[in-house]
């Protein structure tokens, strides 16, 4: 998809919805201490280039921190449909999102992993949910199409 649509859009983060709160129920199944320490490691890099203003990086390690989430679920297919999800939700995150938006999905991500290590499966599931809610609340997925394609915006980096 070289340039969803703000539908596409909303349909690719609908997609993520359902998939990753069964995702993060896995994960309270079998995380090990050191698969935490891993999701903390890649939410503090997110959170440090979001910080220096590193808006694509943060961006991708916003991806890799849910790629490694599908990982640890140990649930090979919905990792696979994540994998194709996570670089589409990215292309929609530069194209649609409201520069005025607060960039804060990196402290959603710290309280997730909390509520996770912690075996809160009901937490988890209500928290991943809102998450996806708030990352499309940052859209403006009600106007202006885009044409630019991925890799024309992630070669900028």
């Amino acid at each position: 998809m070289a340039s969803p649509t703000a539908k596409q859009g909303k349909d690719i983060l609908e997609a993520r919805k359902l998939i990753e709160v069964e995702i993060v129920k896995d994960v309270i199944k079998y995380a090990t201490p050191s698969d935490f320490d891993l999701l903390k490691k890649i939410v503090k890099s997110e959170e440090d280039n979001i910080a220096h203003e590193h808006m694509v990086e943060g961006i991708q390690l916003g991806g890799d921190f849910h790629l490694m989430l599908a990982k640890i679920s140990k649930n090979e297919t919905l990792e696979h449909i994540l994998k194709s999800l996570i670089p589409q939700t990215s292309l929609v995150i530069v194209l649609y999102e409201n520069p005025d938006a607060p960039k804060c999905s990196h402290l959603e991500h710290f309280d997730l992993i909390d509520v996770m290590e912690k075996g809160l499966i009901e937490e988890a599931t209500n928290l991943m949910h809102q998450h996806i809610e708030s990352i499309e609340a940052r859209l403006k997925l009600n106007g202006k199409e885009f044409t630019s394609d991925l890799v024309d915006i992630f070669k900028q980096r």
